[in-house]
């Protein structure tokens, strides 16, 4: 592959241009490896994630997160409009749901409502974070259903530590004679 992308007749104001943009603005990887989640060079996943219409991105997630994703989109956009899509959409960008549709609560409430439980499986514990899944739980959910309230959990793993203190000293009285 050519290092320009500039025709052999190119004048000298354009080659000195191009020379100071910056490296050309193709890729050297195979097009079968930019379109795989899993081989897309890491500079390129977030053109990546647009051209798949991810609907929720964040350039501070980890590589691992950002190309499952760039995964899970496809059946997120295929089952868009149901249970599952939304389901799918936050555990995309690390919630687990628990969905109770307005059917399943116990009294039943209004109809085509429905109320999340998330527990957060990566750290969420920003408001942006919330807001995160807020927009993909609007973007996924069927249009006439509308979420009344939302749960959210997170479990902290620690061992579990004993401890003891053991207090030794004299008792001291003054008195005055």
């Amino acid at each position: 592959m050519p290092e320009s992308l500039l025709p052999h007749n190119a004048t000298t104001q354009e080659r000195a241009l191009e020379a100071v943009s910056g490296p050309p603005l193709f890729t050297t990887a195979p097009l079968r490896e930019i379109w795989d989640p899993d081989r897309c060079p890491v500079e390129l996943l977030p053109w990546l994630a647009f051209s798949l219409s991810v609907d929720e991105w964040d350039p501070s997630w980890s590589e691992p997160a950002k190309r499952e994703v760039i995964r899970r989109s496809f059946v997120v956009h295929q089952r868009k409009g149901t249970r599952g899509a939304v389901a799918e959409a936050l555990e995309a960008i690390g919630f687990v749901p628990e969905i109770v549709e307005w059917f399943q609560a116990d009294p039943r409430r209004a109809p085509h409502t429905f109320a999340l439980k998330l527990d957060a499986v990566r750290d969420f514990n920003s408001p942006e974070s919330i807001q995160r899944a807020l927009r993909a739980v609007d973007e996924s959910k069927p249009i006439r259903a509308h979420l009344t309230s939302v749960q959210i959990s997170t479990a902290t793993v620690s061992e579990p530590v004993a401890a003891a203190a053991v207090v030794v000293g004299q008792e001291i009285t003054v008195s005055a004679a």
